[in-house]
């Protein structure tokens, strides 16, 4: 017991606002409410500065992404909310050419950002976290645009950071990671749901 709470004390302040900011981003997502930008954006930030701490380069330079994108996503999902505060957002499955772009874009991006952080950077392990960072972007975009392979996306990209964050002995992003990952089979199951409500 004792070792637990000298382990909770040495975590950083800024990975502790950025798991619960995490976890009520997540689950405001699942539910398709707007309140999961603002949520998002005090955990990006907060994640930016523990990435930077821990040396995970990658992950603290796609923060600044999330950032950007998050602020767009709110801003495109309250436009699309505006006049009917009840109505659900709809969302859809991506074409699948579409598809096969955001694999091939994202398999470059992957590999062209670990080389670079693995030849100029002391960071830990480039590639692992540059995978990671590349379809986490996708899967960001996919998200904006309310299509449901965010969500197939999202599970796989939680299930590889938890097994990351572990190497570094980041013991509370484990768990938030493992939290986002359950959420996400939650999230993708509650849209899958919504097409079908849509189409009926």
């Amino acid at each position: 017991m004792d070792a637990l709470l000298v382990a909770l004390r040495a975590m950083s302040v800024w990975e502790w606002f950025g798991t619960v900011f995490g976890i009520a981003g997540v689950v405001l997502t699942a539910r398709r409410s707007v309140l999961c930008w603002p949520a998002w954006l005090v955990s990006i930030i907060a994640y930016g500065v523990f990435f930077t701490q821990i040396k995970l380069y990658a992950d603290a330079t796609l923060q600044i992404f999330f950032l950007i994108t998050s602020v767009v996503g709110w801003l495109a999902w309250h436009k699309d909310k505006a006049g009917d505060a009840e109505a659900e957002l709809p969302v859809t499955w991506t074409p699948t050419r579409e598809r096969w772009a955001y694999l091939g874009l994202t398999l470059i991006a992957s590999s062209g950002i670990g080389l670079v952080f693995d030849r100029f950077t002391d960071a830990h392990v480039p590639y692992w976290d540059a995978g990671c960072a590349g379809i986490s972007v996708a899967a960001q975009i996919l998200m904006m645009k309310r299509r449901i392979e965010s969500w197939h996306l999202w599970v796989v990209v939680d299930v590889v950071y938890t097994a990351l964050y572990a190497t570094k002995g980041a013991w509370l992003t484990v768990i938030l990671y493992a939290i986002f990952a359950v959420i996400a089979v939650g999230g993708l199951r509650e849209w899958r749901k919504s097409v079908s409500n849509q189409r009926n």
